[in-house]
């Protein structure tokens, strides 16, 4: 899992920023902990252009990182996008992951340059703290992480574990565009994890029960639809609803991945009932063995989360700033209402 992470020159974070995942001292219940002590999920609060979708820009970073090499096609979108207001063109930006996995503890830190190259990388034994890959200057260095590099996996069986975690982030954006480690078409993914979703969305209070089947049009096009309780099939686009196509696509999408992958949903309540979701998050914690890193504005989620659990983003002039709550509100205690208290005291971030 991800116990923290720290960036600096990232997009809206200019100055260093370090968010840790670990459990907070004060002495709330243990649901949402897990073995290593680290929360889950997280949740990322603040109003809009805050800074919160950039921390979960971080992870579709690191995924590109290592999925991609730093050429021509993706010049468009760099992977290092420095804070522009303060720094110059030439600047470094930093990011740093810790992790504590099934074989030990270690950080990652890349630093690189807008201009798609990667200035180090270290991957540190937290234990040892040795650097494991210093020295090594693989054929593609500069334009590639060391992490990819096969001989590097062969010699050291950490950095290929290392590297198939990270690889594996699954990101779900705002805007609906996915990334992940995704070899086969949504409609497929859907349909054939139907049963077993369906068994899950009975259990959800407000979850619509149906099955999904797939047909071929006359031009050889898949088309996903769903069965109603009186055997009536009905395409799904467009007669389905938005809220239940993503409840349904979201849980299809949880069966397909590694087990104890990373899954980071920017603004999970678009499209969402507020009941349904709280009732969402409990399901996928109780029934799914992943890791969610979430940014949200839905205070309602607050009702069912440990005050530790989550993040307060703010942006003053240009750069972002993340503190979790327990730091700001230090005596702040599980029975509170923590929604009224983020409304009543937070009103220059509010959602």
């Amino acid at each position: 899992m991800i116990s923290g992470i720290s960036i600096k020159n990232y997009r809206s974070f200019y100055k260093e920023q370090k968010i840790d995942f670990s459990k907070s001292k004060i002495g709330y219940l243990n649901s949402y902990v897990t073995k290593e002590k680290i929360l889950n999920p997280i949740f990322f609060y603040g109003k809009n252009s805050s800074g919160k979708s950039n921390v979960l820009e971080v992870f579709r970073s690191i995924y590109m990182l290592m999925n991609n090499d730093l050429s021509n096609e993706i010049k468009s979108e760099p992977i290092f996008m420095f804070n522009k207001y303060f720094s110059d063109e030439d600047e470094l930006v930093e990011i740093k992951i810790n992790l504590e996995l099934d074989f030990g503890s270690y950080e990652y830190f890349v630093c690189g340059s807008n201009y798609h190259y990667i200035k180090e990388e270290r991957l540190i034994d937290v234990k040892t703290g040795k650097n494991i890959i210093e020295g090594f200057v693989p054929k593609d260095a500069y334009k590639k992480s060391i992490l990819r590099d096969s001989n590097i996996q062969d010699k050291f069986i950490e950095v290929k574990k290392i590297y198939s975690f990270l690889k594996n982030i699954y990101i779900d954006s705002v805007s609906g565009k996915k990334f992940g480690n995704i070899n086969m078409p949504m409609i497929d993914i859907i349909r054939e994890n139907s049963q077993r979703v369906k068994e899950i969305v009975e259990q959800l209070d407000g979850g619509v029960v149906v099955d999904f089947i797939k047909k071929n049009t006359d031009t050889g096009d898949a088309v996903l639809y769903y069965k109603e309780i009186n055997g009536v099939e009905i395409p799904v686009d467009p007669f389905m609803s938005s809220g239940t196509f993503k409840m349904y696509e979201l849980i299809s999408m949880l069966f397909y991945i590694p087990s104890r992958s990373v899954v980071v949903i920017d603004e999970i309540e678009i499209k969402l009932h507020p009941t349904l979701l709280v009732n969402l998050i409990e399901i996928v914690n109780k029934y799914f063995n992943v890791q969610l890193i979430i940014s949200t504005h839905s205070t309602t989620l607050m009702r069912s989360l440990r005050p530790d659990q989550i993040y307060i983003v703010k942006r003053k002039e240009f750069n972002s700033n993340v503190e979790r709550l327990t730091d700001i509100k230090t005596k702040i205690r599980e029975k509170q209402n923590v929604e009224k208290l983020y409304f009543e005291e937070f009103k220059d971030i509010l959602i």
